[in-house]
């Protein structure tokens, strides 16, 4: 079992399972999952096992993400009377800045502040962390976002109401991608 490559084969069959059009990725891993139980369990534990510590980081990741996401609602959805009994409540300044934190929920808020990939709360992060939050996270993902808009649009101007298959070839396709998203230092922005 050592001598097999889970991470080929297992793309070998995602690629195949995902060919084409109008999949939908929950439902290609629901049947692949099957599918791998009954005809292939080692392939499935091997390329798991292979994996494993790259997914953990992408589910803490994405834990994280969601964690600030629900606490962003949760901060925006508590009613206004109910954010007043809290400020009345506190008598001192103190009680009252305490009260506005848990109010808005954004203070406990991990972010990655260096290009190791260190988390901190936004409480005990510094100025140069949060600039480095500012540009590593949010402008670049805002500038990839324009940017793919960007090409879309250009896409959807030549394409019409075609299909891009019927006016573009992959190549010309990857040609406007580059020719859009790309930094000018040449790499995908």
């Amino acid at each position: 079992m050592d001598s097999r490559d889970f991470i080929a084969e297992m793309d070998a069959r995602i690629t195949e399972a995902t060919a084409g059009s109008g999949w939908v990725a929950a439902v290609v891993a629901q049947k692949m999952y099957g599918q791998l139980l009954e005809s292939d369990p080692d392939l499935l534990e091997g390329w798991l096992h292979a994996i494993a510590t790259q997914m953990l980081r992408r589910v803490i990741g994405l834990r994280t993400h969601q964690e600030r996401t629900v606490a962003r609602r949760r901060a925006g959805a508590r009613s206004f009377a109910d954010a007043a009994a809290d400020f009345e409540m506190a008598a001192s300044e103190d009680g009252r800045q305490e009260a506005a934190v848990r109010l808005i929920g954004m203070f406990g808020e991990p972010h990655v502040i260096d290009a190791d990939g260190t988390q901190k709360r936004a409480a005990d992060m510094t100025g140069p962390e949060h600039l480095f939050v500012a540009e590593n996270t949010y402008q670049r993902t805002a500038n990839r976002a324009l940017m793919l808009g960007a090409f879309h649009r250009a896409v959807a101007g030549k394409v019409g109401v075609r299909r891009t298959a019927d006016v573009l070839t992959e190549v010309q396709y990857a040609q406007m991608y580059r020719s859009i998203v790309r930094s000018p230092e040449g790499e995908a922005a």
